[in-house]
Parts: structure tokens; sequence; C-alpha cells
């Protein structure tokens, strides 16, 4: 069955119609879809009305697949014709088709994004995903103020001190920083200034494990690209996708893991904070096979 959610929201000072569509197999169920989504389309708001759509509007964007298009394609051009919006990715690549959809032999641009005519964005970029055979499609609105962002008040990362390894090199960092008490003024001195060193200490630690983890997830994202791009065998992207979620699912717990949560069991650090035997062998929250990691190591390079 085919779904539709529709939300209009106001986003820095601008009122936006988001509609989010997941077409029927059926060829008359998504005509009829269609139908009952028109006179949404027709607002004052900037629409924002995309997804899985389930057709195609131009014979091209079939991966190769000759013939004419069916009933609810042409339907859905004359209806996004009428309410005046625009394939957002023709807009920036008229001339380009960029797949986002691939299972087996079979890929489509089944995924799209239309927008009013007078509405400035950037183009889109079709980015492969582990968790669905979908890409993931990414693009920029004029949205006239975006909220304030910054780094905000630091937190400790907890699970860190659940490891033995960072417990006990935080021990060592302990004892290197007690005799410092007799160099300063009080101990209230001594103890601010332990803090930050403290603060420092936790830091360096997870920005160097979320580094190892990130760049791990880039060289598997990498590898699935070229996987698709080329053609590549439907079983070799089913395991790239699954160790991509080995990334970023702990395998026992299920649960999801925040990126200092990670590092590659092959990975050492260049500014070690603790000995890369130690990395290896006690912040893994699971364990790479040899069989995984030669497969990694086996895929097509750059």
């Amino acid at each position: 069955m085919g779904r539709c959610l529709i939300l209009d929201v106001l986003m820095g000072g601008q009122e936006l119609r988001l509609i989010n569509i997941y077409g029927p197999r059926s060829k008359w169920d998504r005509k009829c879809l269609l139908m009952r989504i028109k006179p949404f389309l027709f607002t004052s708001r900037q629409v924002i009305f995309g997804g899985d759509f389930n057709n195609v509007t131009r014979a091209c964007d079939r991966g190769g697949s000759k013939g004419g298009l069916d009933t609810d394609s042409v339907a859905l051009s004359r209806i996004v014709e009428d309410a005046r919006l625009v394939d957002a990715h023709l807009r920036h690549k008229p001339d380009h088709v960029d797949f986002t959809f691939h299972q087996g032999n079979h890929r489509s641009r089944i995924d799209r994004f239309y927008l009013k005519g007078e509405t400035v964005f950037s183009a889109l970029e079709a980015v492969e995903v582990e968790f669905s055979d979908h890409c993931l499609i990414i693009f920029s609105l004029n949205v006239a103020e975006t909220p304030c962002m910054g780094r905000g008040m630091w937190k400790l990362n907890s699970s860190l001190l659940e490891e033995a390894t960072v417990r006990q090199s935080f021990e060592e960092f302990l004892q290197s920083q007690v005799p410092l008490v007799g160099l300063c003024s009080s101990k209230s001195e001594w103890w601010e200034i332990f803090k930050k060193r403290t603060a420092g200490f936790f830091r360096e630690l997870s920005n160097l494990r979320s580094w190892d983890r990130y760049c791990l997830y880039q060289e598997l994202r990498k590898k699935l690209e070229r996987l698709v791009s080329t053609g590549g065998s439907r079983e070799d992207i089913s395991r790239v996708k699954s160790l991509l979620k080995r990334c970023q699912y702990d395998s026992k717990t299920k649960k999801r893991n925040t990126l200092l949560d990670f590092i590659h069991p092959k990975s050492v650090f260049k500014r070690s904070l603790l000995s890369s035997e130690s990395i290896e062998n006690n912040l893994t929250p699971f364990v790479w096979t040899e069989r995984e990691l030669s497969f990694i190591s086996n895929l097509p390079a750059e």
C-alpha cells in the first residue's frame, strides 16, 4: 500500500508545506493517491513534494529500459505542471541521470523532489546508504534563517569509563597530576587546573576514536559507491552494507552507538594516549573477523 504524510511547518520565518509520498506498486493506486494529493499542492506556502514515487516521468530514468510511460507517470507530470512545480534534479542536471534505486541489475530514479519554479535550491546529491537499496537525496533550500548551533557545555561521554584500558590510563593520568598540588597556591587552584586537564584528556581520546571510526566508515562508503556505480555483484553490495551497519550498531546490544564508541581493530593512534595493543584488545565493541577484513581489503580500489 502507498501512503502520504503532509506537514505545514514554520522554519526560519518561512512557511513550508512538506509532502512525503510512498507510491503504491499498483499503477491505478498510484494515480488515485496522486489525485488525492493534488489539492494540497496549491498553496501560498513553499512546497516540498518528494519521496519514493515508484514511477518515472522520463524513459531514461528507468536505467535503459525502453517503452512509453505509464498512465500514472503522465498524470504526475500534469499534476506538477498544473501546480507550477519543477523536478528539482532536472533544474541543475537536465541531461544527467542520478539513479536513486538499485536492486541487482535494475536501477531507476524513482526518488524525487518537486518544488515551486521560483524556489532557490542547490543541486541534489544522491548518496548511497547501507540500510536501504534507495539512495539518500540531499539538497539545500533557501531558508531565511537557520537555528543557531554551537558546542555548548561539554559533558563527559560516561561510556568511556566502562572500559578497563580507559580507566587504567586515567588513573595513570591522575597520578601524574597529584604532585602538582605542591606547586599551586591552594588545593582549589590545583582543582581548577585538574578539571581543565581532565576535560582535555577525554576530549583528546574521544576525538581520536571518532576520527578512526569516521575514516573506516568513509572507506566502506566509497567502496559501496564504487560497487554500485560499476555494477558490482548484489552479494558484494549486501556485504559492504552489512559492514557499514556494524560501524553504527553494537552487534551485541543492537543499540545505536555514537561515533566515540568504535575503534577499528587494526588502527593505531598516531598521537596515542593508550598503547595500540590495548586499543586493539579492549576498546572495540565488536571484533572484525579475518574473513571480513580480507573482504574489505580485496574490494576494487579507487
